[in-house]
């Protein structure tokens, strides 16, 4: 029995494997329309009840371990880059009406997920533009304006997350 198949769910049952991913982020759905319950157990997907009431299927993704043995607890996944236009647009839709309550200067978008979002947020927030930053280093970008990120799903690479110098004018002083 490979790894995968091994997986423990965070309710402490066995998983038989994972889902392929391809149907994920597709759809927004009602409870009604729901293929589980919208309570634990989870098996092999997490329904997310949205601010609306309506739901967004997540998978389940079992977390490595230190010691290299089977994953013992799950993630609920999404990757937005890989969703709908129309998940992708409701979902910014909701971030913005719960960032309305407050005052923005500006909308930074994070690599490489969180640029589905940011511009979509920022359109709705009244901004005409955000600010995004990237783990490319381009020839112009200084050192000192980078800083190190790590990712739960990305576990040993370090990255460097940097802005470019020209868009400092968007952000200096906020």
């Amino acid at each position: 029995m490979s790894e995968i198949a091994s997986v423990v769910d965070l309710c402490g049952q066995n998983l038989p494997g994972f889902d392929a991913t391809t149907d994920y982020w597709q759809a927004i759905v009602t409870e009604a329309e729901l293929t589980q319950s919208p309570l634990p157990p989870y098996a092999k997907s997490y329904p997310a009840r949205l601010p609306d009431g309506r739901y967004l299927l997540l998978p389940l993704r079992g977390m490595p371990t230190a010691d290299g043995s089977a994953p013992d607890r799950c993630v609920a996944s999404l990757i937005a880059n890989q969703a709908s236009m129309e998940v992708v647009e409701q979902l910014a839709l909701h971030m913005a009406q719960a960032a309305g309550a407050y005052d923005f200067d500006a909308v930074i978008g994070l690599p490489t997920l969180g640029l589905a979002f940011a511009p979509l947020v920022a359109r709705r927030l009244g901004h005409s533009r955000y600010v995004p930053l990237g783990y490319s280093r381009k020839y112009w970008y200084r050192d000192e304006l980078s800083e190190p990120v790590s990712s739960i799903t990305t576990p040993g690479k370090g990255k460097l997350l940097y802005i470019d110098p020209n868009q400092l004018g968007l952000i200096a002083g906020r």
